[in-house]
């Protein structure tokens, strides 16, 4: 009695001698090689951390993900450029403690006639994530089990047409379910991220033109997941009220 000995993974754990002078049950101090477990991440989702062949775990290994929703408002055309597009999505998002703080950038294209510059979410998104794109709750932090719908699974996948969820989910978590014109989405943008065509309502500045023909953009669709999703019809009045993607950067 009173003696220990050495016991469980690499024998980094401990077993007492009982009054009857057997072994007593083992307090593991290590874990099973090859074995992994769900760990704490910065953002407030969790990781993966497996166990070395020391018995030990490695460090957490944390998949970065970012969200993505379509505006819960429509906007014609005249939105005031890309850039304040990009200040309509982080406003909104910021009224869900989900996604406030978060950088949000819009999923527009536009082409400038006079310089023959291209905009496109493939060129100006600073983050083109290698985790998941995955669509906000309805103002719930991200839960310890991931449950967050899945848009695609990374950048990659985005725009190569591997979706596996439509982006129908507005800043609130609300889910649009009817395709029409409660589902358009003003883009202007390619399934691959690149612009699609010159009409661009003035390069999102413009909703009519009393002295000539009506500006007109491409739009898609917030319930789909084939390439209509960004690129469902071309040459509509930009005097229309379509809604917006939003990216988180």
């Amino acid at each position: 009695m009173g003696e220990s000995q050495a016991c469980g993974y690499c024998n980094l754990g401990t077993q007492a001698c009982t009054s009857s002078c057997g072994w007593g049950t083992c307090t593991q101090g290590g874990c099973n090689p090859g074995s992994s477990q769900v760990c704490d991440c910065a953002d407030g989702s969790r990781g993966i951390q497996t166990c070395n062949n020391g018995c030990h775990f490695d460090a957490c290994v944390c998949v970065v993900r970012k969200y993505v929703f379509v505006t819960s408002k429509g906007f014609d055309g005249a939105i005031g450029g890309i850039g304040t597009a990009d200040k309509i999505c982080t406003d909104l998002a910021s009224n869900n403690p989900e996604l406030a703080g978060r950088t949000f950038m819009a999923w527009l294209s536009a082409y400038n006639p006079k310089t023959g510059a291209v905009i496109s979410p493939s060129s100006r998104f600073p983050t083109h994530n290698s985790g998941p794109y995955i669509l906000p709750l309805s103002g719930v932090i991200i839960n310890a089990l991931g449950t967050n719908t899945v848009v695609a699974d990374s950048w990659s996948a985005l725009v190569t047409g591997r979706i596996r969820n439509p982006i129908n989910t507005t800043e609130g978590g609300d889910v649009i379910k009817l395709s029409g014109k409660e589902s358009a989405v003003w883009t202007n943008t390619n399934p691959d991220g690149t612009l699609h065509g010159k009409n661009d309502c003035g390069s999102w500045t413009i909703a009519s033109n009393p002295l000539g023909v009506a500006p007109t953009s491409s739009f898609g669709d917030a319930t789909m997941v084939d390439p209509t999703w960004t690129q469902w019809k071309d040459d509509y009045d930009c005097g229309a009220q379509w809604r917006l993607y939003c990216f988180e950067q």
